[in-house]
């Protein structure tokens, strides 16, 4: 008698148990990722739904993706990244944020009429135009020159504000 007793607890308390759990886990997997997400549901809360981040979705008017470092070119006319064909021009102002560099792009190794340069937290570019024969070019109220393999960009009052070394 005692152990129907004892098992009729047991019994009672494991259905009760089950029975008063409100929530529930369900796992499911997301088909780009293949890693499990899991999701709490009650029946009086609807789901939430899961956004998908797609990477590498980020292109540009021109289709150049920002995330994989590209950036439109206007003088070369193509996503180029400006790390790995410009000039890389370091800050020399001392109000410039020290760890972020412009870069000058020419639209050939041989053709540098014109200059582009990329300076940080703009999001646009601009030209400069190449004038007489010197090794120097001025545009949006700056004046970038060439001394042998040194790039110095000034500004308007003369003051300099990148410098960097010609290493392609």
């Amino acid at each position: 008698m005692k152990k129907y007793l004892l098992i009729s607890v047991v019994f009672g308390c494991l259905l009760f148990t089950l029975g008063s759990c409100k929530t529930s886990k369900k796992t499911s997997v997301d088909p780009t990722s293949k890693v499990p997400i899991k999701q709490e549901t009650s029946p009086n809360i609807a789901p939430q739904e899961v956004k998908e981040l797609i990477v590498g979705n980020d292109s540009d008017d021109h289709g150049c993706k920002g995330s994989a470092g590209y950036t439109y070119s206007s003088l070369q006319e193509k996503c180029i990244r400006v790390f790995e064909e410009g000039i890389q021009l370091n800050p020399k102002s001392p109000e410039l944020n020290q760890s972020v560099s412009a870069f000058v792009v020419f639209k050939t190794l041989d053709e540098n009429e014109q200059a582009e340069i990329f300076l940080p937290a703009k999001s646009t570019s601009f030209i400069m135009l190449k004038t007489g024969g010197q090794p120097e070019w001025l545009g949006n109220n700056m004046q970038l020159m060439q001394t042998g393999k040194t790039f110095s960009l000034y500004a308007s009052d003369g003051e300099l504000k990148y410098e960097g070394i010609d290493r392609r």
